[in-house]
């Protein structure tokens, strides 16, 4: 699809990629080689996430399921249509809130650029958490399938049984990549572990200004991660401290994630969703918000603004939310 494409061309190849069709495309938001190491900040106390590399990552489950929506820059104006298409094949955030609905297998490469030109706030509210929860879900997906593996070579261990040569080759591979040292299972089992949905989508609203900001339409940068380097990012107006730019929206949810699960300053963070854990309690983005005291200059502020999005948007409400296994109907969007 080039740049030339009009609206009513870009949802004709939409129903196509819902038939399956764009399955080779979604290769495109893959992993890019680069080497799995992270870009400790400057300065100690740096107050928002910083710059890392992005590590090679699993391949997300059901790829032959994953659907991948392009939006070109001629074809990033249409916040509307893109609504009437996620109502089409049914992706509503009640249904999928209450339970009686999975989140579909539809992954945007951008948001629209023209999401702030949406009067209804509802509306624009509802498109960027139907484009983003997704994609969080994704990243939770293949973070769970490490830690699974991960599990299952502890127990293997606390049996007694040696690891095979692959094994080992698999947690050198997963240690490097998570930065601990000695490849030890009990520290990768701390940073090996989902962000809570409530959690991510609450942080990309308060840092991209619900994706509008610009940030989020030239670089897709939802979580404000700083970058060093003049070639990975975006200056802000007036100057300052340069925004990591990224490729597609699956490797900046990639990259958030990442950077909560490694970097120093969420200890606090990979402390308490241990302990989470170890008590059998599922995952509570609300009270693991209070970790976050170094995400922010704002420090306390931005905690009490991140937990007052999670409850006027009722967004704990995805905690439990899950991605649909099967294909969405072609017949679905046909006719768009």
């Amino acid at each position: 699809m080039n740049e030339g494409t009009s609206p009513q061309g870009w949802f004709e190849r939409l129903s196509l990629g819902v038939l399956g069709l764009c399955v080779v495309g979604s290769m495109s938001l893959g992993v890019s080689g680069i080497s799995p190491k992270i870009t400790l900040p400057q300065r100690a106390d740096a107050p928002v996430m910083v710059e890392a590399d992005m590590p090679e990552a699993a391949s997300l489950s059901a790829q032959a399921e994953a659907h991948v929506l392009y939006l070109p820059e001629a074809d990033r104006r249409h916040a509307e249509r893109l609504h009437e298409a996620f109502e089409t094949m049914g992706y509503r955030l009640d249904a999928v809130s209450e339970g009686s609905a999975e989140v579909p297998r539809v992954f945007l490469s951008a948001v629209p650029h023209d999401l702030n030109g949406l009067n209804d706030i509802q509306m624009r509210k509802e498109v960027f958490l139907r484009i983003l929860l997704p994609l969080v879900l994704a990243v939770n997906e293949e973070i769970a399938a490490d830690r699974e593996r991960l599990l299952d070579l502890q127990a293997r261990r606390n049996e007694g049984l040696p690891l095979t040569a692959s094994e080992r080759a698999w947690l050198a591979s997963i240690a490097e990549r998570y930065g601990v040292q000695n490849a030890s299972i009990p520290v990768l089992l701390r940073r090996v572990d989902e962000i809570p949905p409530s959690l991510a989508l609450a942080q990309a609203v308060e840092e991209s200004g619900w994706g509008t900001s610009r940030f989020a339409r030239e670089g897709n940068a939802l979580f404000g991660q700083v970058t060093w380097k003049e070639e990975n990012g975006l200056e802000p107006l007036g100057g300052g401290v340069r925004i990591r730019a990224f490729d597609d929206l699956m490797t900046a949810v990639r990259g958030y994630a990442h950077n909560l699960n490694t970097h120093r300053a969420y200890n606090d963070f990979r402390r308490m969703r241990a302990a989470m854990r170890s008590k059998d309690q599922p995952l509570d983005g609300y009270a693991l918000a209070g970790t976050l005291l170094a995400y922010s200059e704002r420090g306390e502020d931005y905690i009490t603004n991140l937990r007052s999005i999670m409850r006027s948007n009722d967004l704990r409400a995805y905690e439990m939310a899950s991605l649909g296994s099967t294909l969405v109907a072609g017949d679905m969007v046909a006719g768009m």
